[in-house]
């Protein structure tokens, strides 16, 4: 099933998961599952931004200016990235309603 993403979903990382910087990359390790993930440069400032709860707008925005990617593809990207995160259990998600 896919995850839907609004601008104002918050995401933050799992504090359960612990990380280190190898070389280029950022390697997650999942304690209660013993699985570890390799992060990229772009995957290692997402996590770095949802240290605390940050909404999916925010992201974007910041992905944007940082990487000079346009609109449509920085979303597709991101949300790519969150599903799957959420999908591994490295992620906290609340979905937030709209004022």
């Amino acid at each position: 099933m896919s995850q839907q993403w609004s601008s104002t979903t918050l995401v933050a990382a799992d504090p359960k998961i612990v990380f280190c910087d190898l070389d280029n990359e950022r390697v997650l390790l999942d304690i209660d599952s013993s699985r570890y993930f390799a992060m990229n440069k772009v995957s290692i400032h997402v996590w770095e931004a949802i240290a605390e709860p940050t909404s999916v707008a925010d992201l974007q925005a910041s992905l944007m200016q940082r990487f000079n990617v346009d609109a449509d593809r920085c979303r597709r990207d991101l949300e790519a990235l969150l599903t799957k995160l959420s999908q591994s259990a490295l992620i906290r998600v609340q979905h937030v309603l709209a004022a």
